[in-house]
């Protein structure tokens, strides 16, 4: 019951799972199984507050205190997710590949497209010649993954982008828009608008105007001044202002 109400709370964000997490921790009581699992959504709560080490250390120590090898290889890699968030690639590669090796062997779908992303996400944020991968893309939303394929696709869109391969990045952004509907997602999405703006042939100015405004109120730091580079690369009557913008971020952003 607990899960169903926590995910059910992610779904509506951080107040509501604060609330369901709070009601939870009066009725856990001692028993080792349900204590994991609030620290699990202790975990999913602070990722969705942007406390990503705080995310890490909850879900690495409910997999230290789960014994089903399946939770946790999921714990793992839920921390990996955390990890890349703060920088530490080369840590989170490690536990994503740990993740991917046991989903592999287990036939688990669902994992090891999550553990394949964050893997591909290390190796594109380290800077890694890439190339698309579509397939993966479209596996995140055939097997029914909506938390992870809106990632996945803006993950594939940026390294088709990297790569130049414009058209691709564009289609593959769109897709993650479209994915990425509700207010949970409004800062994921604004990202995935920006990529398909600055990939447009030729960029939408009413569009590119949207996504800046949405960039100046953007909670995230890091998300906002990616917004504003991606813009400030595009051929619009805005491009000045996305240039000031993202100076004006720079000195906010850790140098981690």
């Amino acid at each position: 019951a607990l899960s169903v109400r926590a995910f059910a709370g992610r779904a509506l964000g951080s107040t509501v799972l604060r609330s369901v997490l709070e009601e939870a921790e009066r009725q856990v009581g001692d028993e080792p199984r349900l204590k994991a699992v609030l620290q699990i959504e202790r975990g999913w709560l602070a990722y969705g507050e942007q406390r990503f080490e705080d995310a890490a250390a909850a879900h690495l120590e409910a997999a230290d205190a789960i014994d089903n090898e399946v939770v946790r290889h999921g714990c793992l890699i839920n921390a990996a997710s955390a990890l890349m968030e703060v920088g530490a690639l080369d840590r989170a590669e490690a536990l994503a590949q740990r993740g991917l090796r046991f989903a592999s062997a287990q036939r688990l779908t669902p994992q090891e497209i999550r553990a394949t992303w964050l893997v591909r996400s290390a190796a594109y944020r380290r800077g890694d010649r890439l190339l698309p991968d579509r397939s993966l893309a479209i596996a995140s939303t055939a097997v029914g993954m909506p938390q992870a394929a809106g990632p996945i696709l803006i993950n594939e869109a940026a390294i088709a982008w990297r790569a130049g391969c414009r058209r691709t990045a564009e289609r593959l952004a769109r897709a993650a828009v479209q994915t990425l509907a509700g207010e949970p997602h409004r800062i994921a999405r604004l990202l995935a608008q920006a990529l398909a703006v600055a990939c447009g042939h030729p960029p939408e100015e009413a569009e590119a105007a949207e996504a800046l405004s949405e960039g100046r109120s953007c909670p995230s730091p890091r998300v906002a001044i990616q917004v504003a580079g991606l813009l400030a690369r595009t051929p619009t009557r805005i491009r000045g202002e996305a240039e000031a913008l993202a100076r004006a971020l720079w000195p906010q952003i850790p140098a981690s």
